[in-house]
């Protein structure tokens, strides 16, 4: 391939030279065009043009960040993580005290668990919940069915309401009972003071 040359203003260029030379004068000749367009023109134009530019970007990309770090923020841990739920205002003042005693076994144990005003668990605002709702107050006073089960546990369940009424529950291991009673017994016995029942 062979590289054909010109002279101008007597100076020899190569069709590269040339091409180049072309595409230098295009470009001053657009951007004047472009500052004027958006009302700036000379050299300290073209600086508050690439001010401009930056701005723009760095603004973009600040939001976008602020977008990632709520995103992230919304996704993190669950609620009440690493801290006590609160507990409902109305479900705290509604009850005084919820006490599950666990009696029988093998050993025949007699073990109080009591959830009170003093314990900072995170569970106590969903027991306290469920015993507040219409659900647990219109439950039966027993629940006892016919079973074949030895050594089972027995349990009694008591609310006392800051009203001062209160609800009692009892019910067997292998009784057939409402998932709500083993609920409450299960969360009692998790978070309650336990202490000996006799």
């Amino acid at each position: 391939m062979t590289t054909r040359s010109v002279t101008i203003r007597g100076h020899k260029q190569s069709d590269d030279a040339m091409r180049l030379s072309v595409n230098a004068k295009r470009s001053r000749m657009v951007l004047p065009s472009l500052f004027r367009l958006g009302g700036l023109q000379g050299s300290a134009e073209e600086g508050i043009f690439v001010k401009a530019i930056r701005f723009a970007v760095a603004v973009t990309f600040s939001a976008a960040m602020g977008t990632m770090l709520v995103t992230s923020a919304a996704c993190g841990a669950p609620n009440g993580a690493g801290s006590p739920a609160p507990v409902s205002t109305t479900a705290a003042a509604e009850v005084g005290s919820v006490q599950v005693l666990q009696t029988g076994g093998f050993a025949g144990v007699h073990d109080l668990y009591t959830v009170d005003k003093d314990n900072r668990a995170t569970e106590k605002a969903e027991l306290y919940g469920k015993v507040t709702g219409a659900d647990f107050r219109s439950l039966k006073d027993e629940y006892r069915t016919p079973n074949n089960c030895r050594d089972q546990f027995g349990y009694e369940i008591t609310v006392k309401y800051a009203d001062g009424q209160s609800k009692k529950v009892t019910t067997e291991d292998c009784s057939q009972k409402p998932q709500l009673v083993t609920d409450v017994i299960g969360l009692a016995r998790k978070i309650g003071v336990k202490t000996d029942g006799r």
